[in-house]
């Protein structure tokens, strides 16, 4: 109820949009998803209570969620923890992509932990060629 009060006074809030997707996600994927959108298209994100909705929202596909952190991380370019959730994302789906690395890089220059740092490190390892 709070979340929807919020909103009818600033219809585009963010934290407010953020939370009542994050309520509805296992109710109503639909209405959550709907917010997210919604949250995506204003001016700032919590990146950490967007990676919360989209973690208990069941999407169609894992490319929906790779769009959705995408463009996320458009919104947000210095989330370090975006930056990481879309690069392990894409390196389940292909380890050799080098939006991989690009992401890695971003995730640790934005101080996203040492699972950045593992990941980095991986990364490098699948970019540099072969020795023969």
């Amino acid at each position: 109820a709070r979340y929807r009060e919020a909103l009818e006074r600033q219809p585009d809030q963010p934290a407010a949009l953020l939370g009542l997707a994050r309520l509805l996600a296992d109710r109503d994927p639909g209405e959550s998803r709907a917010l997210l959108e919604r949250a995506l298209a204003g001016d700032g994100l919590d990146a950490e209570a967007f990676l919360g909705v989209l973690r208990r929202l069941e999407l169609d596909s894992e490319s929906e969620r790779i769009e959705l952190l995408g463009r996320a991380l458009q919104v947000e370019p210095t989330s370090g923890a975006l930056a990481l959730e879309l690069a392990k994302r894409i390196e389940e789906r292909d380890e050799t992509d080098p939006r991989v690395l690009e992401l890695a890089r971003r995730a640790v220059r934005f101080r996203a932990g040492e699972e950045a740092e593992l990941l980095l490190s991986r990364a490098r390892g699948k970019s540099e060629p072969q020795g023969g």
